[in-house]
């Protein structure tokens, strides 16, 4: 019986560099490390009196699954559950879903942390949007008639 090929997972390290260049974020769609303040980040990693966070934008939900057994096989995204403050703790081996500004969703896991730096693996779930909204919303656009309501 042929062995199930697992998906392949992107991995990807964030800083939080103190000074300067600062935070560093994640853009998904365009798979590449950004700073926290760029308009194309989708989530980012600091250092908060809370402790280790990832933060998205108001224009973005994130929510914290906990440690799950099947990162891989994880298709739905539960509808509640969205952080009302766009801010979750880090912890490793922790699976967090974040729900883009143009309407898709994404899945990461914490592969190992350390001070000021985290590890993760992620891979864009299919359960979203399949095209992304065709009105740059981080430029000033109004967002209409989509029906997506971000935050709470």
């Amino acid at each position: 019986q042929p062995q199930e090929k697992k998906p392949e997972a992107s991995k990807v390290i964030l800083w939080d560099k103190n000074p300067a260049p600062a935070k560093s974020g994640f853009d998904f769609s365009a798979d590449e490390v950004v700073g926290s303040s760029d308009k194309a980040v989708d989530v980012y990693f600091t250092m908060s009196n809370e402790g280790q966070e990832f933060i998205v934008n108001k224009d973005a939900d994130i929510q914290d699954l906990g440690q799950l057994d099947s990162f891989f096989r994880l298709e739905k995204v539960p509808s509640s559950e969205w952080s009302p403050t766009h801010r979750v703790h880090a912890e490793q081996g922790n699976v967090y879903v974040v729900w883009t500004w143009d309407n898709q969703y994404y899945k990461f896991r914490v592969v190992s942390l350390a001070d000021r730096r985290v590890s993760i693996e992620w891979m864009r779930m299919d359960c979203g949007a399949r095209i992304a909204a065709n009105e740059d919303f981080r430029n000033g656009a109004e967002h209409r008639d989509s029906g997506v309501k971000f935050g709470k």
